[in-house]
């Protein structure tokens, strides 16, 4: 229970509040698990403190897993915990009993910091990074704060699909949208919340999520990935974390030419010249900027969810 409670504050420590869970219904439907829905929280420790915590949600009926959340402690960003994290989440998921054909996380777009430091746009990167896609469509997180306003729970749809693909039938993000809304949502808070407070919530998810099925019939396939345009919607500032997890990439790829220039002295001249070409690409093309730095990003970290 110490244990726990450990993590849930660093959860809340860390976490933005206007889209939190109480840590008292995490508590509570760990102790009392709902029918047709799993719940596994894990935590991350570095010396043994808790420097990360994640919460994730399967619903067996649609071999569905949805990441609620997952917070990682600034002060350890910098050293690939993300990515050690969300390896060791999924080399359990494998196995484990899950029977997963996809597993989907929510950003909210609303441009204030998710956690600590962290805006949308640099979480959504991270999680393209380890196989994620998003769904293009519009779409909202139905948390309790849809009952006072649906554009501030705008938010990208994060899926991976298995086996990996680029599209979505309409019918099929249909059913995982239907899911999610309410045996994920409408579920969990039919139980935390009064009889007047949850039917006001009630219908303003059921208004979204007719919303979404009405898009959805009429782009008849949904595109999985592509952040386009997003920047300019989101009017990003920049990011202190991604700083971090740039320094990350550039302390593995410094270590590496250094044990090569010991082992391999011409292979490493080859590659440095290599490199210095790309960092002038780098300096002249934003547009470069941006695609090189996370394209290698992508193929120097190895995810293991798609």
């Amino acid at each position: 229970t110490k244990r726990l409670e450990a993590f849930l504050a660093l959860y809340v420590q860390n976490y933005a509040p206007f889209h939190r869970t109480s840590t008292n219904e995490l508590i509570y439907y760990l102790k009392n698990p709902t029918k047709g829905r799993e719940i596994r929280y894990f935590g991350l420790s570095h010396d043994g403190e808790p420097c990360g915590f994640a919460s994730l949600m399967y619903y067996p009926e649609r071999h569905l897993g949805i990441f609620d959340f997952i917070v990682i402690s600034p002060n350890r960003r910098g050293y690939g915990a993300f990515f050690a994290f969300t390896n060791l989440i999924a080399d359990f998921l494998e196995s484990s009993e899950f029977k997963l054909d996809y597993v989907a996380c929510e950003v909210t777009l609303k441009d204030m910091p998710i956690s600590r430091n962290l805006r949308p746009l640099t979480l959504i990167k991270l999680l393209r990074l380890i196989g994620f896609k998003r769904a293009r469509i519009d779409y909202c997180a139905p948390d309790p704060s849809i009952s006072k306003s649906a554009e501030d729970c705008a938010a990208c749809l994060m899926v991976v699909t298995f086996p990996e693909r680029t599209s979505m039938a309409s019918s099929e993000f249909t059913d995982v949208v239907n899911c999610i809304f309410e045996q994920h949502y409408l579920d969990w808070y039919k139980a935390t919340m009064s009889d007047p407070e949850f039917a006001k919530y009630e219908k303003s998810v059921q208004n979204a999520l007719a919303e979404i099925k009405r898009d959805a019939s009429i782009i008849k396939d949904i595109p999985l990935n592509g952040i386009t345009g997003l920047e300019a919607e989101l009017n990003t500032k920049p990011d202190i974390a991604q700083g971090a997890y740039a320094t990350y990439g550039v302390l593995g790829t410094s270590l590496t030419l250094a044990i090569g220039a010991i082992q391999f002295p011409e292979v490493t001249f080859y590659a440095i010249a290599a490199i210095l070409i790309l960092l002038l690409l780098l300096l002249i093309s934003k547009t470069k900027r941006s695609r090189l730095f996370f394209d290698s990003m992508k193929n120097y970290v190895v995810g293991k969810f798609g």
